[in-house]
């Protein structure tokens, strides 16, 4: 399977079997690799793909093989419909993971179907929580028996922390933090890594954890900074100086925040901006 993407992605690109192997590994064992005869290091497998200028994910993309489609397919799929939040679509997709759970016997397909599930109830019954507390319980069971998180963990748990009882979330927390601050060179420059991070600090600030706010809002302000990010590590400031305020810290600067504040009005940003004044009345800070 993954010579015969190797080759066609060659093909395409039109280099020959020496020009990509050239460097990386002989042009003996590349001829194996496309026969499928041979399979290359991760390391030689991720060069290959850097001078064929195709990322991963396009890699398994142009994969003939159903099941590589089927994972490639199964996070689009579920990203969307999350998204969207739209039922008909919900059911479509979730008989789409079961299928493919039943077929491929992999868990990821359990876990997406479970996520779906879960997120159908609470969008027809959000008082039913008891019962999407079931429908998760999966993955709350294969996230505690994991001994090291990594971005598809912290994926996972950032969709469903916000069900369970707030000492639950704590707990869970706890580790979370150990790890991302471990493995900070694994986790510092993705996505999912920041979202989290401010999630949580938002929610342990409106449960009254607010030095477990504190402590998330700043490993989320000690990621790498950049504009593509900006609105995010703005907001992580604001939650950052709302925790420093309830703690009594020291390093509560009133007018810091009001500068950080008014810049989601300045950008227009106004479902932000009602959030954050939100937050601000709830903990009784004039901005």
């Amino acid at each position: 399977m993954i010579g015969k993407t190797m080759k066609s992605l060659r093909t395409k690109k039109g280099l020959t079997a020496q020009e990509l192997a050239f460097d990386i590994i002989s042009p003996s064992q590349m001829s194996k690799v496309e026969k499928g005869e041979h399979v290359p290091s991760a390391d030689n497998f991720l060069k290959l793909l850097f001078r064929l200028n195709v990322s991963l994910e396009e890699f398994y993309y142009f994969s003939d093989n159903d099941y590589i489609r089927a994972r490639f397919a199964s996070s689009k799929n579920v990203s969307e419909v999350l998204r969207k939040r739209d039922v008909k679509n919900y059911d479509r997709v979730i008989a789409q993971m079961d299928d493919y759970y039943v077929k491929f016997d992999d868990n990821h397909f359990k876990y997406s179907s479970c996520l779906l599930k879960a997120f159908r109830l609470y969008s027809i019954d959000s008082q039913n929580v008891e019962k999407v507390y079931q429908e998760l319980l999966p993955i709350k069971q294969y996230l505690l028996s994991t001994n090291e998180w990594l971005l598809y963990e912290l994926s996972l748990f950032n969709n469903i922390f916000f069900i369970y009882p707030i000492e639950d979330v704590i707990k869970m927390s706890d580790r979370l933090l150990k790890q991302i601050k471990s493995d900070f060179h694994v986790f510092k420059n993705d996505q999912i890594t920041r979202t989290l991070l401010i999630n949580l600090a938002v929610h342990t600030l409106s449960n009254g954890y607010y030095m477990t706010a504190y402590e998330f809002s700043s490993t989320a302000m000690s990621l790498p900074q950049s504009t593509q990010y900006l609105y995010e590590n703005i907001f992580a400031k604001v939650i950052n100086q709302v925790a420093c305020f309830k703690l009594e810290n020291g390093e509560f600067d009133g007018e810091f925040l009001q500068s950080l504040v008014a810049n989601f009005k300045l950008m227009r940003l106004d479902e932000l901006y009602a959030n954050i004044a939100n937050i601000l009345t709830t903990h009784e800070i004039t901005c």
